[in-house]
């Protein structure tokens, strides 16, 4: 049911964004009903929600900053839904979100959590974050974010995890991760690496079958890693680099973090991760996309009612 609600409305905003493409529009799905607000108005969405709503972005800009202070459900189109600026989370740690928070945006600029979270979750969403960093708290004052989850996302710059006490990122491509924190570790599977980096001497991630284009980092522990570099640290357990000779010098990931060899390749060399999949984005359960599911209209009716003299329509719409 929640299915088909959610198709409704995604052709009820594609109607609306016909006429003006440019500006976003938000849908908040409250115990079964729609409200359409107008253009550009997640804030207003957001303080008409409730705990456990949903709220439906049209492709289009939102411009500014916006707050998120309910444990709610953002969910945008696509890479076309483009959050021109901040995303602050203001969320009571109590009780734990659940569920996604954000998933199919492009979000241009930071999420600043000003609340510790437990159980922040976020898929298929793009961060253009330009030269700034991701999923950050606040050392000073203890602002922390456990239990981290972000899958099927695309960072092109940072990824700092500071103040992130435990966490995992999953099926992603992420330009550099930066972590600082003593306790907790985030663990990083079937992701795609330009570099990565710790601070020396802190706890750093631990990466498991992914692929990397520059070095690893000694600071790290990895298993069943995949690396364009020469060599790699011993905190890495069966990883393959270039200097083993079996990747033939070739450019591994190009600047877009695609892996230069296919699927079957990846499999011919023997690069199998440790769920039997092959090493990087597009191995495991949810291999990386940022592709969502297209409504459709599965079945239609139309009858004529003669004693009213109106069409009686039946839809049945969903996702396939």
């Amino acid at each position: 049911m929640k299915k088909i609600l959610f198709s409704v409305v995604c052709l009820m905003m594609v109607g609306m964004q016909s006429v003006k493409a440019q500006v976003g529009i938000a849908a908040l799905h409250h115990e079964g009903k729609v409200t359409i607000f107008g253009e550009d108005k997640i804030a207003s969405a957001i303080e008409a929600s409730v705990d456990g709503d949903s709220i439906y972005l049209s492709e289009g800009h939102f411009l500014g900053n916006i707050t998120i202070n309910k444990a709610i459900h953002l969910i945008g189109s696509g890479q076309g839904t483009i959050i021109d600026g901040d995303v602050t989370i203001s969320i009571d740690n109590t009780p734990t979100l659940v569920g996604y928070l954000l998933t199919g945006m492009h979000i241009i600029g930071d999420i600043i959590p000003n609340k510790s979270l437990n159980g922040l979750r976020i898929s298929q969403c793009y961060f253009a974050n330009y030269g700034r960093n991701n999923f950050y708290g606040d050392s000073s004052n203890r602002i922390t974010v456990s239990d981290l989850y972000v899958e099927r996302s695309h960072c092109t710059k940072n990824m700092y995890l500071g103040e992130v006490e435990g966490g995992n990122l999953y099926s992603s491509k992420i330009y550099y991760v930066y972590t600082n924190r003593p306790t907790g570790r985030t663990t990083l599977n079937h992701c795609n690496f330009y570099q990565d980096h710790n601070y020396s001497g802190d706890i750093g991630y631990f990466a498991i079958n992914c692929i990397f284009r520059g070095q690893m980092s000694a600071d790290n522990s990895y298993q069943n890693c995949l690396s364009g570099y020469d060599s790699y640290p011993s905190t890495a357990e069966n990883c393959w680099t270039g200097l083993n000779g079996y990747i033939d010098n070739v450019e591994l990931l190009d600047d877009n973090l695609n892996c230069s060899l296919s699927d079957e390749e990846l499999r011919t060399r023997g690069y199998i991760a440790t769920d039997g999949s092959v090493v990087g984005i597009t191995g495991g359960d949810a291999p990386f996309t940022l592709n969502l599911a297209t409504p459709k209209v599965l079945e239609h009716h139309i009858e004529v009612d003669k004693a009213t003299r109106k069409l009686n329509v039946t839809l049945k719409v969903g996702i396939e």
